[in-house]
């Protein structure tokens, strides 16, 4: 989030509160029953209502705590609100949402595809975004997704992804001004042996046609048997 809303252009007072509702906005989970919240299978009905509960439990939570700006307490509250109107707990449509829920959504939604859940399986940082393109006329301030993929890039880091000389890089760093060009880091051989890391700044480097690089694929490391957290 506050790399999202640096890239967005907000001050550096905004980014501290912006800090603040990121780190906070699912607090109120705390008062979710573990058996809703680390349950591996669907939701009951039932059970998905007292889940949609947590965001107004975390706004009564930090109302009454000194220093919670009106804007904090309302990127706690309605982070979970879509631009069509069918999130919760209000129903907000369009502009009635406010700039740093806007900002929380997407990251929250992205941080969510990206990661292991009891009930899912990761999604490759790629494919996230290109799911989230999907829902973007019903779920995100129109515009904003965009501004997203300026900021982290087509291939956002973290993503594993096959160059045209076939050797596997991990994208390190995005570039705003050239979002499918991302500084990389090549790991592995094209026969996905491990070699000396490698640092290439592709928005540096002539596309393939002459000569230099492209990104072919993107790839899902679990696939392949590889482990990027373990990587040093």
């Amino acid at each position: 989030s506050l790399l999202f809303g640096r890239h967005l252009g907000l001050d550096r007072e905004s980014l501290r509160r912006l800090a603040f509702a990121g780190l906070y906005h699912d607090v109120g989970k705390f008062r979710v029953p573990l058996e809703i919240l680390n349950k591996p299978g669907r939701l009951s009905e039932r059970e998905f209502e007292v889940m949609k509960r947590h965001s107004v439990l975390g706004y009564e939570m930090l109302k009454p705590q000194p220093g919670m700006t009106g804007d904090i307490l309302e990127g706690v509250l309605h982070h979970h609100e879509r631009y069509d109107g069918k999130g919760y707990p209000r129903n907000l449509k369009a502009d009635e949402k406010d700039p740093f829920s806007r900002i929380i959504t997407i990251a929250d939604i992205y941080d969510a595809l990206t990661s292991d859940r009891c009930y899912k399986k990761a999604f490759t940082p790629h494919d996230s975004v290109k799911a989230m393109f999907s829902w973007r006329n019903e779920s995100f301030h129109p515009g904003l997704l965009e501004k997203f993929v300026e900021c982290f890039g087509v291939y956002p880091p973290g993503s594993l992804v096959r160059l045209t000389d076939q050797t596997c890089a991990v994208v390190v760093e995005s570039r705003p001004e050239s979002p499918a060009r991302p500084v990389v880091q090549v790991r592995f051989t094209r026969r996905l042996a491990p070699r000396l890391p490698e640092l290439v700044d592709l928005s540096a480097t002539p596309p393939a046609a002459k000569g230099g690089l492209d990104i072919e694929a993107c790839l899902d490391p679990r696939s392949l048997g590889i482990s990027l957290e373990n990587l040093a």
